[in-house]
């Protein structure tokens, strides 16, 4: 907690989002979208997760390149290709002060800031509904939710 704006810290959302969208069960994956820059960690979706959509994976990534990454569902989980598009529920999560720093007070989420309302409530920490290939921005980090996976 920052205690002059009393805003939660950047790691406190992290955590937020880890404990939502990642399951207790860690999954081993061999990534075609892994390289020595983009860092994947998979498991089982979170139990509230599973209940609406059984077989889901999360794919935790952190991105430290300077440059964007692409990938498909299908890759980010290790499954071989398929013309079935899988769909995704992506969060992603960036420096919201314009500083592309580990010192950044205020991180935004898929675009919006994180920051509490008035009232001193946590903001809606809803993911993007997409299709298609997943953009990781540089830089960043962030969670994908890949339903029947």
């Amino acid at each position: 907690l920052n205690r002059t704006t009393r805003n939660p810290n950047p790691d406190y959302y992290t955590g937020l989002l880890w404990r939502k969208l990642m399951g207790t069960k860690m999954l081993q994956i061999s990534s075609s979208a892994n390289r020595s820059s983009l860092r994947l960690y998979a498991a089982c979706s979170a139990a509230d997760i599973q209940a609406n959509t059984p077989g889901a994976i999360t794919v935790a990534f952190i991105n430290i390149a300077d440059v964007a990454f692409s990938a498909t569902p299908a890759s980010l989980v290790g499954r071989a290709e398929t013309e079935e598009d899988l769909g995704t529920v992506e969060y992603h999560l960036i420096p919201g002060d314009g500083q592309v720093s580990l010192r950044t007070t205020r991180m935004m989420l898929n675009g919006k800031k994180l920051e509490l309302d008035e009232d001193g409530k946590l903001p809606p920490m809803d993911g993007l509904v997409r299709s298609g290939t997943v953009l990781i921005g540089h830089k960043s980090y962030g969670y994908v939710v890949v339903p029947d996976a």
